[in-house]
């Protein structure tokens, strides 16, 4: 909640503006339902006096004389103004009502990413995607809730029954203490239905977690699903899943129902008690009671949605608690904090680095995954670690690229360990090429480029042209305007990794990783491909790893793992 309340707290103005038009809103209320007590007193053929010195009062103060007709017309068009008037306030704080929930979204959303991209990235990958995805929609259902449905709502149903009960008061403070009483029974007799909300809540917020990372992961494999018959069981985990979700909905929106109905009997039961405080108050003269009975129904009335809405945004935020647990929860892991002595040299060349009794293993896992490892990369060569799958490939290739921390040895770049080096300008210094090959759903030069700023059209056609793009890009349609496709399939799989490949390139790198670069190519195009990692080398310090033999004879150094 504390993330939230942060958003809120930064557009305070929004919240004392809504709190202002709420209370004009219920003055205005409380107004008509004045004008309206004095023209039935006219209607009813009672004089002002009949209702105490404050009608006179008030009659007197506006200025307004002439004879009960007069009067009477000009109480019933003074509350019809004052209810238009009242309208349009309230339409006001509904736009800023609803200005402060995108406000408070996209607060939180962008807080959420933020976090999520300050994890380690060991930490960050075993954070399934349909997961991480849930923290936003959950985000975003809380902010709409709690400024929408909640925090609008009840400014303006309090500042109302406040507004009502001072009527009340003024008519009748018999009649305000049954009504009030009556009011404070029904808040305490529901307090348990508010209990079994709130467990229902954590039930939708589990499941929708669990159901985000099901249909995200699963539809991902669009291929697999097609190929192995696989589909109708992964369907029914997803249903299974949504069912208990939709159940655990209605579960809460069963308990909402059970509050209108007891409000509607309490009201009952209340009206019933105040008609008889107004009988015996006016000692069983009927004629003189109407006007004060009209009202005293009029204000009931008015004041019955109000006390249900109150009673409604409780059950609801007691089922968006467990959300808003959920998000705080995700906000509060603690985030590394980096040593303040970290180095940030400038590699005018490409450096050397070297390999010193390097140990890893992956969290929870008792195994070594690197043991005592010793090698050296030369700057201005192709570096290929070579090994069978599992062997610690690519987990190394990670270390380099300080997405892993050692569990003991060290690196040492040109001499400096590499612990001791600051992340970001490394990374600055840095190319990567993944096994994967991921490409966004969008335009050539938008995955070569892939977030970052500052880059000319003529780096990119410099780093492009190194990749060796420029061949198959002049014979499409749209050339870097082209777009790929969901995950670059239309394209072959040589086409995207040598987009990949200018990616790396673009802030040409001193060092250039590769994560198994060949391995989903053909022979023909993988002898291509190396051939222009030969070229390359020169300028900066390439390690590859790979299982394939093909890669060889085209390195300078081979280590084996």
């Amino acid at each position: 909640m504390s993330l939230i309340g942060v958003a809120l707290r930064e557009r305070w103005n929004h919240l004392l503006l809504i709190s202002f038009l709420n209370a004009v809103s219920a003055f205005l209320e409380g107004t008509t339902m004045v004008a309206l007590l004095l023209a039935l007193n006219i209607l009813f053929e009672q004089t002002l006096a009949d209702l105490g010195t404050w009608p006179a009062a008030i009659v007197e103060w506006l200025g307004v004389s002439g004879s009960a007709n007069s009067l009477f017309v000009f109480f019933i068009i003074t509350a019809i103004a004052l209810q238009i008037t009242k309208s349009c306030t309230e339409f006001v704080s509904r736009v800023v009502s609803t200005r402060l929930r995108t406000h408070v979204s996209l607060y939180v959303q962008s807080e959420i990413t933020s976090r999520l991209l300050s994890f380690d990235y060991g930490d960050l990958s075993r954070i399934s995607v349909g997961t991480q995805n849930s923290y936003f929609v959950i985000a975003d259902q809380v902010s709409k809730q709690l400024t929408i449905t909640i925090i609008n709502p009840l400014i303006n149903s309090t500042f109302f029954i406040l507004v009502y009960l001072i009527v009340l008061m003024a008519i009748s403070p018999e009649v305000t203490l049954v009504a009030a009483a009556c009011g404070l029974l029904l808040w305490m007799s529901l307090g348990s239905i508010y209990g079994m909300s709130k467990k229902g809540g954590t039930k939708i917020a589990e499941g929708e977690q669990e159901l985000g990372r099901l249909v995200i992961d699963y539809l991902s494999a669009a291929k697999l699903l097609r190929i192995y018959p696989a589909a109708n069981i992964f369907k029914k985990q997803i249903d299974n899943v949504r069912k208990r979700v939709l159940e655990a909905h209605q579960f809460t929106r069963i308990l909402e129902q059970m509050v209108a109905p007891a409000i509607d009997v309490l009201f009952i039961v209340t009206i019933g008690v105040i008609f008889s405080v107004i009988y015996f108050s006016f000692d069983g003269e009927i004629a003189k009671a109407v006007p004060t009975t009209g009202v005293v129904l009029v204000v009931f009335n008015r004041l019955l949605p109000h006390f249900k809405q109150i009673n409604t945004m409780r059950s609801t935020y007691a089922g968006l608690t467990s959300r808003i647990e959920k998000i705080g929860k995700l906000v509060s892991e603690p985030v590394p904090r980096l040593p303040a002595d970290l180095i940030r040299p400038r590699y005018s060349s490409s450096p050397r680095i070297e390999i010193k009794n390097l140990f890893f293993s992956y969290p929870k896992v008792d195994q070594m995954t690197i043991s005592n490892m010793n090698c050296c990369f030369q700057p201005g060569s192709i570096n290929l670690v070579k090994g069978q799958s599992g062997s610690g490939k690519s987990t190394l290739i990670n270390i380099v690229a300080k997405l892993y921390i050692p569990t003991d040895g060290r690196i040492n770049v040109d001499g400096v360990n590499l612990e001791t080096i600051d992340k970001s300008v490394w990374l600055d210094n840095l190319g990567y090429v993944d096994q994967e090959c991921f490409l966004l759903n969008s335009t050539i030069a938008e995955n070569i480029l892939f977030g970052r700023e500052g880059y000319s059209d003529h780096e990119i056609e410099e780093a492009c042209e190194l990749a060796e793009v420029n061949e198959f890009v002049g014979g499409l349609q749209n050339n870097f305007n082209t777009v790929v496709g969901d995950r670059g399939l239309s394209l072959s799989g040589g086409q995207r990794q040598r987009i990949v490949l200018a990616r790396a390139l673009l802030n040409k790198p001193r060092v250039l990783l590769l994560d198994e670069p060949t391995s989903a190519l053909d022979i023909a195009t993988e002898t291509k491909f190396l051939k222009t990692l030969v070229q390359i080398a020169s300028d900066c310090t390439v390690i590859m790893a790979s299982h394939r033999d093909t890669p060889d004879k085209y390195a300078h150094f081979i280590v084996n793992v």
